[in-house]
């Protein structure tokens, strides 16, 4: 998991930060984070007006695209440094490069999310937010101090960025003190990218970046396992979009009884699907601090009051075959295909009745760390080791890629969709 480092950390020290950061086991929606300070202001070569992340909202983008796809890079990557590069993807999912993109930013561009017309990034300890203008294009705007509000103050910095369904929200994961103190933070979106600090959440210390909400926006859930025991987060979100944790009382299934290791499921991250469902990866391990096998998918039940249940068993659950281990998975608008994406490629899934089918997959010689969807059908898929950005589109659950695709940008970058509406 990213910890609180000092502005512009040499390369090598702040991977054996990171590493320490991560701790035991692997953990999904976790792309490597960037560290340094500062507030940004892009200056792209082409002038011209002003996330998945995980997050989606509302899209103040033009309905003659599909999306605007905006991908960040820190300096430490090797690249062209603390940049954003911005396409728009056409009907069919072929991207163009936005006028004046790359964007170049003065503090060390990390985590990315959208919500409307507003793109907000994470330049160390600070959230910037850029306006999205009709072409994609970006303008600087407000800058916010995310450290300020942590605890300890200045302790950590914005390590991810999401929002909720309804884009009102803007929420990150405050990552803090080696790993020791890391909570989430909440701030209400005003309309030109200002934001009000709502609240932090207080319990335990999650290492899941991205939470995912109902499409209620009531609850939001995420797991994750450290030294063998599984943590699962459910929070409820207040009509000020705050959140307040609650236990969601879930259990993860008996694993198979030839499990050379022994040990028990590990969970990692959540894709909630509508109100009724949340698909959570869980991982067998050879001891209780190495979980390295493939991961399958299990479908917990959402009950009324937000608690968590499945029926599902080892024998049940399908695998990731493709993909491997899921280092980021997420449903579609609709709620009925999931994506899961590895090391492999990525691996399509159809959800009905509360049960889990493979119905296509896609093998991707660069990774995927992390994935979103837009609302035409596409998925977009960026691998951080290799810098491949793929558009896939998904008929009927079964992915195929996108003309152009993919594209070649700096490795360890950060990506976020912002759908047309």
């Amino acid at each position: 998991m990213p910890i609180s480092l000092p502005p512009l950390v040499p390369v090598a020290a702040f991977t054996v930060a990171l590493l320490l950061a991560i701790g035991c086991g692997n953990n999904t929606n976790n792309p490597a984070a960037n560290t340094g300070s500062g507030s940004g202001s892009p200056s792209g070569t082409g002038g011209g007006p002003g996330g998945s992340g995980s997050g989606s909202g509302s899209s103040g983008s033009s309905s003659a695209n599909s999306a605007f796809v905006y991908v960040s890079t820190p300096s430490i990557s090797g690249g062209p440094g603390n940049t954003i590069t911005a396409y728009t993807a056409a009907s069919d999912g072929a991207l163009t490069p936005i006028a004046g993109s790359p964007y170049k930013t003065t503090g060390q561009a990390a985590a990315v999310a959208a919500s409307g017309n507003l793109l907000f990034v994470a330049e160390g300890g600070n959230i910037v937010a850029y306006t999205i203008g009709s072409s994609g294009a970006l303008t600087a705007g407000p800058t916010t101090n995310a450290q300020a509000h942590d605890i300890p103050s200045t302790d950590g910095f914005p390590a991810s960025l999401f929002t909720d369904p309804g884009g009102a929200t803007l929420y990150d994961l405050a990552s803090a003190g080696y790993n020791l103190g890391n909570q989430y933070q909440a701030y209400s979106i005003h309309q030109k990218g200002s934001l009000t600090f709502l609240n932090m959440t207080t319990q335990g210390n999650p290492a899941d970046f991205w939470l995912s909400f109902n499409t209620n926006d009531t609850f939001a859930y995420g797991s994750d396992c450290s030294g063998g025991t599984a943590n699962f987060y459910a929070y409820t979100r207040a009509s000020s979009g705050a959140l307040t944790y609650f236990d969601p009382h879930a259990s993860v299934p008996a694993p198979p009884a030839n499990n050379p290791g022994g040990t028990s499921y590990c969970p990692d991250g959540a894709a909630v699907a509508g109100n009724n469902y949340v698909v959570i990866a869980l991982q067998l391990g050879t001891s209780a601090n190495s979980y390295q096998g493939t991961n399958q998918l299990a479908v917990y039940a959402i009950a009324a009051d937000g608690s968590l249940s499945t029926t599902n068993t080892a024998a049940t659950m399908p695998s990731l075959s493709v993909s491997g281990y899921a280092n980021d998975y997420a449903f579609d608008p609709t709620g009925t295909w999931l994506a899961a994406g590895g090391t492999g490629g990525v691996q399509i899934f159809k959800l009905s009745g509360g049960v889990l089918s493979q119905t296509g997959s896609l093998a991707l010689s660069g990774g995927v760390s992390q994935l979103a969807w837009d609302k035409a059908g596409h998925l977009y898929t960026y691998g951080q080791d290799s810098g491949d950005l793929n558009v896939l589109t998904v008929t009927n659950g079964v992915p195929a890629q996108a003309s152009g695709s993919p594209y070649t940008l700096p490795v360890s970058s950060y990506l976020a969709v912002q759908p047309a509406s």
